[in-house]
């Protein structure tokens, strides 16, 4: 599993599943069916489960205020809040 142990040192997944650790949510990261990018699997308090696409490369977007935003606001929006 390549992909995985590249997205384990990207720093978006970084920041990503630092902010999950840190709130207390589940997740897992998954491989794309097919082509394109992996992401997390993220189990949500209700039970209900959504998606949060990351980059595969070791380099990644870097901006790790910009990735957990982004996270928060894909949160917020599968909760319905």
């Amino acid at each position: 599993m390549r992909i995985a142990a590249k997205v384990r040192k990207n720093p978006d997944y970084l920041a990503a599943s630092s902010y999950l650790d840190q709130i207390g949510l589940r997740f897992e990261v998954v491989n794309h069916p097919g082509k394109g990018h992996p992401f997390l699997r993220i189990t949500l308090p209700h039970g209900d489960t959504m998606a949060f696409t990351i980059a595969c490369t070791p380099r990644g977007r870097i901006n790790q205020d910009a990735v957990v935003a982004r996270l928060k606001r894909a949160i917020r929006l599968a909760m319905g809040a």
